[in-house]
């Protein structure tokens, strides 16, 4: 819990449940290429159908959610930008470390690991109108990047 940090009133658009619109949204392949993904959990991350978002003590909480039922994967992040570490998103040995940096329009997960596949990556979230939201992902390792954005819909 972190105290005496909000998120500011344009944000709080992002707070709910949201559902992928696949067909408005981008190829993730380049990033999963560049970051050595295939197989099994290249399909499962295409069963990735929403997310949800949250904001309560001085947090930002990101679910992404999957049409496996109870298959869900959370992390919080303080606003105040302090970081916090999380099993690797593409399941390879280790943690990333994260934090949040906000600006007016918008809030970014910032995402550093080590190797296998050293690298970085942002996942921008805005919300362009109150039933919509955009996260651009951006993904770097060496001297490689590669970025898709997401469309989701309020759900």
């Amino acid at each position: 819990m972190v105290a005496g940090v909000t998120v500011s009133k344009e944000m709080q658009v992002l707070t709910g449940s949201w559902n992928k619109d696949k067909a408005a949204s981008e190829s993730m392949d380049a990033a999963l290429d560049l970051l050595e993904i295939g197989g099994l959990l290249r399909k499962a991350m295409c069963l990735l159908k929403g997310c949800e978002i949250s904001f309560d003590n001085g947090e930002i909480k990101f679910a992404a959610t999957s049409i496996v039922p109870g298959f869900k994967v959370t992390e919080k992040y303080p606003l105040n930008g302090e970081p916090r570490q999380y099993n690797r998103r593409d399941l390879k040995k280790g943690k990333h470390t994260g934090h949040v940096e906000q600006t007016a329009s918008s809030i970014s997960v910032v995402l550093e690991w080590p190797e296998p596949g050293a690298g970085c990556g942002s996942d921008r979230m805005s919300c362009p109108s109150s039933n919509e939201l955009i996260i651009l992902s951006t993904v770097t390792v060496g001297s490689k990047t590669a970025s898709y954005k997401s469309i989701y819909r309020r759900a």
